[in-house]
């Protein structure tokens, strides 16, 4: 299984972001090769949100890979994701991807910013990992608009 994309705006992420943090603190994040969807399903509240934003639409570059059609399905806290994008607005270069660490899986942010002084000018690349639960294909047939 691999991803990995190149965010071209990150307003408009920490945006939907920032709207489905308002309705629930976790979300299943669905990458597709056309989409990635957000997905909050509460059943013991009865409230199911799904938001879906083409790919082309974020990402400048679009890879992703795996055995289950090329999709990919995780949950994570909305809280660190929204942290993250807010910590990058001023990046001059921001990339998602997947990695796995000390058998974690994460989504990892490698955001590039470009410093400059009087004198010279110098680039700062910062990297942080959103830990993520990696879900079935069987789990994510269960969940249905």
């Amino acid at each position: 299984m691999r991803f990995k994309a190149k965010l071209t705006d990150v307003t408009k992420l920490l945006k939907v972001v920032q709207a489905m943090d308002k309705i629930d603190k976790t979300s299943v994040i669905h990458l597709s090769e056309k989409k990635l969807e957000f997905i909050i399903n509460e059943q013991a509240e009865g409230v199911q949100v799904w938001c879906g934003l083409n790919t082309h639409f974020l990402f400048e570059s679009y890879r992703i890979e795996s055995i289950n059609n090329n999709e990919i399905a995780f949950s994570l806290s909305l809280d660190n994701l929204l942290r993250s994008l807010k910590s990058c607005h001023d990046a001059t270069s921001i990339t998602l991807s997947l990695s796995k660490k000390n058998q974690q899986a994460y989504l990892t942010l490698v955001t590039e910013n470009k410093t400059s002084t009087k004198n010279a000018s110098s680039s700062v690349t910062v990297t942080q990992d959103i830990p993520i639960g990696l879900l079935t294909a069987q789990h994510l047939a269960k969940l249905t608009e």
